[in-house]
């Protein structure tokens, strides 16, 4: 067993399909941010209104491609800045988070 990471980033696994993340993963694993690659307009409806739902219920930060555009992540080993193309930015630090 690992010990929990002070910041937990998650790459949203299929696109944020209905079955790429169960409650229990996410519990689990509680991201603190949410990454979401979709294509803008995309036939299958990704992410998933429910999907969603499940990140926004434990607290996580989600950014999604299909609304902020690149999304970009960056850390120097005691802070994670997240921006977008969108110029959505926000930091966490270790510490005084």
């Amino acid at each position: 067993s690992f010990a929990r990471a002070p910041i937990r980033i998650l790459k949203v696994p299929h696109h944020g399909s209905a079955t790429s993340s169960s409650q229990l993963f996410l519990d689990a694993l509680r991201p603190d941010i949410a990454v979401i690659s979709a294509g803008r307009g995309n036939p299958f409806g990704h992410p998933v209104p429910t999907v969603l739902e499940r990140y926004r219920q434990i607290g996580a930060a989600i950014y999604r491609t299909d609304k902020d555009g690149a999304v970009t992540v960056e850390t120097d080993g005691t802070a994670v800045r997240v921006g977008t193309f969108t110029g959505r930015k926000l930091t966490l630090t270790v510490t005084g988070r």
